[in-house]
């Protein structure tokens, strides 16, 4: 079986994805099902992941920042980061 499997994070939701022949789309579902269904939750993998939305999330706020400034508006709920709060992920504020 050949395929690929992906991922990725849009502002309102999180995509996991498999790239799949026809005939192989019965172990394509299986194999995702499996990913989403029997994760091993890795505490070390997870603090890792944590830095990576934390630095994302400071980015995302610096763009919407720097836009709202740019508009000359204040803030709008369109820049409501979709994520949460940075303090809902551990962040070291």
């Amino acid at each position: 079986m050949g395929g690929q499997l992906n991922a990725y994070t849009g502002r309102e939701q999180t995509c996991y994805y498999a790239k799949v022949l026809g005939k192989d789309l019965r172990k394509g579902v299986d194999i995702l099902s499996d990913i989403l269904l029997n994760s091993n939750l890795d505490e070390k993998a997870i603090n890792k992941e944590r830095d990576v939305i934390l630095r994302e999330m400071e980015e995302v706020g610096r763009r919407m920042h720097a836009q709202t400034l740019l508009a000359g508006s204040g803030p709008h709920a369109d820049c409501l980061a979709a994520a949460g709060e940075q303090a809902a992920f551990g962040a070291r504020v």
